[in-house]
C-alpha cells in the first residue's frame, strides 16, 4: 500500500523486469494507455515446486526478500532472483538451513 504513496513509495516499491502477461501462464496484468503500458502490475508472490518423494529435492521463490522490513538488506534481495524465474533450494536438514543463518529467534510457551 505504501507503493501508493509518494514519497513513501521511493521506500517501498519493489520493480524488477519479468516475463509474461495477462494471456501466458506467468500470469502479469498490464495497463495499456498509462505511461508504462507493459509494466506487470501483480504476479505470484510465491512460487514453489515441492517434490513430495524426497522434500530436500524442493524449491521455491518470493517476489520480495527475506525480511518484511524495509530498512533490512534483505527487503528486496530476491526479487532479481524472481524475476529471473530462479529458485532456492529448499531443506529439511538443520545443517543446511543453520550455515548461513544470521541469527537463531527461540520462541517459548
Amino acid at each position: 500500500p505504501f507503493s501508493q504513496v509518494a514519497p513513501l513509495d521511493k521506500l517501498f516499491t519493489i520493480e524488477t523486469p519479468m516475463s509474461g502477461g495477462p494471456y501466458t501462464l506467468l500470469r502479469g496484468q498490464t495497463k495499456f494507455g498509462e505511461a508504462r503500458p507493459y509494466l506487470a502490475r501483480h504476479g505470484a508472490a510465491f512460487r514453489a515446486v515441492y517434490d513430495f518423494s524426497d522434500l530436500d529435492n524442493s524449491v521455491y521463490m518470493i517476489s520480495t526478500g527475506q525480511s518484511g522490513n524495509v530498512m533490512s538488506e534483505h527487503y528486496d534481495d530476491l526479487a532479481k532472483l524472481w524475476g529471473d524465474m530462479k529458485f532456492i533450494k529448499m531443506s529439511t536438514k538443520p545443517a543446511d538451513y543453520e550455515l548461513d543463518a544470521s541469527g537463531r529467534w527461540k520462541f517459548h510457551p
